[in-house]
């Protein structure tokens, strides 16, 4: 008896998501925890995307970027520093604003869709699922900061949403549209998605089926915004 009390008090662990998904995701449908892992994946993420800005705007095209949002005009060293860290700087606040509430509404997404299946997973459940799960995108926001750092990969700032390991790095287009697509196409948010259909099975009780379809649908509207906005940007 005691050892079963033990065991369902278990913590998921972040680290875990990597190479025990599924034993977090049981841990998850008995104890779901996600104030650790919001607050981690948030920081962390804004922290890795903000170096990455940092690092393109100390780049010559970064610096070339800038000085084309001033119609040519002669920028004085000092004013193009201040323009890099308030570009900076704004870009961290919006990730550190933005991410989160990101968070929250797929998961209401991913809750109302899990209701209509009929499972009886909570808000609370659902939204740990995505917090833990979200734990990969760190991976791939290092993955990007070192190649920026190495030289291996040189985005500029608008492109700073596009990873060195989604198609969009590999493919050369010229239509932002077929871009914003093939950017969604990409080796950690695929693995991402993977663990979120794993973990709405395993939480919410219903088939493997029910949870990918659900993860699917969300993961399709998040394509579709993206595609939205790229289509928003040419007009």
């Amino acid at each position: 008896m005691e050892t079963e009390t033990m065991q369902t008090e278990k913590k998921p662990s972040i680290l875990g998501m990597i190479m025990s998904p599924g034993e977090q995701f049981a841990r998850i449908k008995e104890n779901p925890r996600f104030w650790g892992a919001l607050i981690t994946v948030t920081l962390l993420n804004t922290l890795l995307i903000t170096l990455s800005m940092f690092l393109i705007v100390g780049t010559p095209e970064g610096q070339e970027e800038m000085m084309s949002q001033v119609n040519g005009q002669e920028v004085s060293d000092a004013m193009l520093e201040g323009m890099k860290w308030m570009m900076v700087g704004v870009g961290a606040l919006g990730m550190l604003f933005v991410y989160p509430i990101v968070i929250l509404l797929t998961t209401l997404l991913h809750w109302f869709l899990m209701r209509m299946v009929n499972s009886d997973i909570t808000y609370r459940q659902t939204l740990s699922v995505n917090s833990y799960a979200m734990v990969i995108s760190l991976l791939g926001s290092t993955l990007l900061v070192v190649t920026i750092a190495t030289g291996i990969y040189q985005p500029l700032l608008d492109e700073i949403s596009t990873y060195p390991t989604s198609l969009a790095s590999m493919v050369e287009t010229e239509s932002a549209v077929v871009g914003a697509l093939l950017s969604t196409i990409e080796i950690f948010t695929i693995w991402q998605l993977i663990l979120t259909a794993m973990g709405l099975s395993i939480v919410g009780s219903v088939s493997r089926g029910k949870g990918w379809t659900v993860a699917l649908v969300v993961f399709s509207l998040g394509v579709l915004l993206n595609v939205v906005g790229a289509m928003i940007g040419m007009a």
